[in-house]
């Protein structure tokens, strides 16, 4: 690049009407390496002013890191490294002040020269005096600018955005026009009071007529006009069309077609504010209660604009709090700037532009942010109430591209901006179908394509349009075949889009079932998702789980039966379940799955055979921290969970299980679990399942059937009450068993436990060091418990340490079981104890 040689401060220095007298002896007091002659060149690669600041930060700027060429290259490495500076030292210096500095636009080095003033000296920049010489009005017509210079001006030719560029040169064109029409007004009023002042015998001079000898004779010949053999008429016909069409193709927008009959002034048609006049009225009184963001507004702009510019960078003083009053407050005039935009497309495309960059900006979580987006659905829905048509023609050519790039890089935000997307057109099939497409001419990648489609589809189903038009270009057929591509992309996070949107699909209203059109046509993609069941990848198996629970719910009670046509597709959902729910799986997988299978069991109870012991091993295998979060009541605000930090995962919606499970049916399928398995010792989770089941009340319909159930696990679940680690769990289940409302119920399990209760006292009571058994003191404790519950309790525990007294002499002996009679006493009260003591005397 071409360097710059440090000169020495010369005679030669820029006018003091550029940026104020003050502003000149300041900078010549900083002894620059040369002199400030043309502020345009000299300062766009940032070499100066990098100087100016290192005179105040001698220690943080150093001039070697820079370079002091004229190459579009180092202007931005110049431009880049200072503006780190700016933002570490909180400088109210953005992107926007020196970006037209660096590409040399007209006047922006003098306001950036007298902002550094502003900020370096801690005092306000002069006012500057209007200067001399001609404007564009005063100079004569051949030396104004016309069209096509103003549109080589470089900071419309730098814009990088096709559509941004052309609406820029719409706009100046128009401009132009208007300072035409104000010239020729002028030009006018000129030429008539100079035709006042002249002679108008010296303008319009008198001739004497010629007389007939200054006449040469001529020979006038006889005019022949040909037929024209043609179809004048038809010719007439193209000739206007050509003539109507022909100005529409030259214009590259809607917003310059829309002009056309909308006028670019308020004029006749249109005699109301423009939209920054608008939100200026809110806007001021918000922003005037704060020095700083006052302090740091551009002079040259309007206060709105100017503040969207120091929202945008981030400036000190523009909080996420003050940032939200101020959107909303904009939202108050919805109403108002909505009308002004339907008739003047051009202010829409200024409100966009200056709002639409902080959805960027702000985080997801930021209050500005929510603001903002509710303030664009305000505008839509207003707009399109007026005139949906043009709305969305407006909305189409002006927000689509920025917006559809904002949904790809933005995947935590896309929720959010699809409420955007859609508050701009009606809330129609055919409107909604015109979006989707609009958006795929913006989203070149498929796999991006079909991730917006997986945060658009909620609202398609909110607004119900997923059921109209069934059929070959519905809505509905849109989904699932992008759905299904998706399911075939290696792209994990792909495959977890399709699936979200097939869950969608299969997802009921409130209180309404799955439409039958939706169920035929999740019926048609059960062999792509047996398919993927073999995935390893764990979101897509934890969508896969949910949504074949989902299908399983939504078809009819009557393709259960075996001897329904399609019982046999529905069926194959069932071992997928199976496969993914294994108690080896992640534990998200598992935390996912058991919050969709429980209701499965609750609707399906023919598949609780199938799937009742796989849901309560799973249930079991969970970690102590997820466990319970399932067995407790949870909290409103605690129910949607995102397993992964981050935009990674989808948001997932934990439930209480106890809230919904088949408490009596799955006490049954524990008894075969616990069986199946061969446990012989049961762990605290066991305990605390069984201990919920019971609590929550198990109706029992068949006392056989459960007491064999209770007969499968007595041997662990007894022996629990000399385990250390589950004795409180133990007592507190083997009470609610033995004293069930249901008598016969505890009777039985009762009797059945006399057995495995004589072997637990032999344990306790003999040599087993290698055991955590519990205390003796905390048995003995249990048992004056149990006592206390039931006489028949009373009898049966008698009747077994009688037993063991006699069997097991010695172990009786080193106990303290002889005091259990103080306990009994209790029950049976002191006659009974009374009596004992009299028989055993006599005998």
């Amino acid at each position: 690049a071409h360097k710059r040689s440090p000169q020495v401060l010369g005679h030669a220095v820029m006018s003091a009407s550029l940026v104020g007298r003050e502003v000149l002896v300041w900078l010549q007091g900083l002894d620059l390496s040369y002199a400030i002659k043309n502020p345009k060149r000299d300062i766009c690669n940032a070499w100066l002013v990098a100087e100016m600041f290192s005179r105040y930060y001698p220690h943080d700027i150093r001039m070697e890191a820079y370079d002091n060429g004229l190459s579009m290259e180092v202007r931005a490495n110049n431009w880049e490294f200072l503006y780190k500076f700016f933002l570490k030292k909180r400088i109210p210096i953005g992107k926007e002040d020196f970006d037209a500095v660096m590409h040399c636009a007209e006047g922006a080095a003098e306001a950036l020269i007298r902002k550094c003033y502003a900020i370096l000296t801690k005092r306000n920049a002069p006012k500057l005096q209007a200067g001399g010489g001609y404007n564009d009005q005063e100079q004569p017509a051949y030396a104004r600018a016309t069209a096509s210079t103003k549109l080589r001006n470089n900071e419309i030719a730098r814009v990088p955005d096709d559509l941004d560029r052309t609406i820029r040169a719409v706009m100046t064109l128009e401009r132009h026009e208007v300072e035409l029409a104000r010239n020729r007004r002028a030009d006018v009023s000129r030429i008539l009071q100079t035709s006042r002042t002249n002679n108008v015998a010296d303008l319009f001079p008198v001739t004497q007529a010629p007389t007939s000898q200054d006449v040469l004779p001529s020979e006038v010949r006889e005019v022949k006009v040909k037929t024209l053999q043609a179809d004048v008429a038809g010719l007439e016909t193209a000739h206007e069309v050509k003539r109507t069409i022909q100005p529409r193709q030259m214009r590259k927008c809607a917003v310059a077609a829309l002009d056309v009959h909308a006028p670019s002034t308020p004029g006749p048609g249109y005699a109301g504010k423009t939209a920054t006049e608008i939100m200026k009225t809110v806007v001021t009184p918000i922003l005037q209660e704060n020095d700083t963001v006052m302090k740091s507004m551009d002079p040259r702009k309007d206060i709105v604009t100017s503040f969207l510019e120091l929202a945008a960078a981030r400036s000190a003083g523009v909080t996420d709090a003050l940032s939200a009053r101020v959107f909303d407050a904009m939202g108050t005039k919805a109403t108002q700037l909505a009308e002004g935009m339907l008739k003047m497309p051009k202010e829409f495309y200024k409100v966009w532009n200056g709002v639409f960059p902080l959805l960027g900006t702000y985080s997801e979580t930021s209050p500005g942010f929510h603001s903002i987006v509710q303030l664009l659905c305000k505008l839509g829905r207003h707009m399109k109430e007026s005139d949906g048509p043009t709305t969305h023609q407006i909305f189409g050519d002006v927000a689509m591209g920025s917006l559809s790039s904002l949904l790809v890089s933005s995947p935590g935000k896309r929720e959010t901006l699809s409420e955007v997307l859609y508050a701009f057109c009606q809330d129609t099939t055919s409107q909604h179908l015109s979006v989707l497409r609009g958006l795929k001419e913006h989203v070149e990648d498929l796999p991006d394509y079909i991730c917006c489609l997986a945060s658009l589809i909620a609202l398609e189903a909110r607004m119900s349009l997923l059921d109209e038009n069934p059929g070959p270009g519905s809505m509905l057929d849109l989904y699932v075949y992008y759905s299904l591509i998706a399911l075939q992309n290696p792209q994990p996070k792909v495959r977890v889009a399709g699936l979200s949107i097939l869950n969608e699909i299969c997802q009921a209203p409130a209180g309404m079932s799955v439409p039958p059109n939706r169920v035929d046509a999740m019926l048609s993609t059960i062999p792509a998702l047996v398919d993927l069941a073999s995935d390893t990848w764990w979101e897509v198996q934890a969508q896969l789980i949910q949504l074949s629970c989902r299908v399983l719910r939504a078809v009819p009670d009557a393709v259960i039966d075996e001897h329904s046509e399609i019982h046999r597709p529905v069926a194959r959902l069932v071992p997928v379940i199976q496969k993914l729910l294994s108690p080896s799986a992640s534990h998200n997988v598992l935390q996912i799955g058991l919050c969709s299978l429980v209701h499965v069991l609750i609707e399906l109870p023919a598949l609780l055979s199938d799937l009742g012991r796989v849901f309560l091993a799973a249930l079991l295998a969970q970690p102590v921290r997820m466990r319970r979060r399932l067995l407790s009541p949870v909290p409103e605000e605690e129910r949607n969970v995102a397993y992964v930090m981050g935009t990674a995962s989808r948001i997932y919606e934990e439930v209480c299980l106890p809230d919904h499970w088949p408490a009596g049916p799955l006490f049954l399928s524990l008894g075969d679990h616990v069986h199946t398995a061969g446990l012989t010792r049961l762990g605290p989770q066991h305990f605390e399942v069984l201990e919920i089941l019971f609590r929550d009340g198990i109706e029992i319909v068949d006392t056989n059937a459960f007491v064999e159930a209770y007969e499968r696990m007595r041997g662990p679940i007894i022996f629990g009450l000399i385990d250390a680690d589950v004795h409180h769990r133990a007592v507190a289940l083997v009470l609610q068993i033995w004293t069930h409302p249901n008598t016969v119920f505890a009777e039985e399990c009762l009797n059945v436990s006399k057995s495995v209760f004589g072997q637990i006292l032999r344990t306790i009571y003999g040599d087993n060091q290698e055991l955590n058994l519990v205390r003796e003191a905390d048995f003995l404790e249990f048992l004056s418990l149990a006592c206390d519950q039931s006489p028949a309790v009373a009898a049966a525990l008698r009747e077994r340490v009688a037993r063991f007294r006699t069997e097991n002499g010695l172990e009786y002996s080193r106990s303290s079981l002889g005091n259990i009679f103080l306990t009994f006493a209790r029950l049976v009260g002191w006659t009974t104890v009374i009596f004992l003591a009299r028989f055993s005397k006599s005998a």
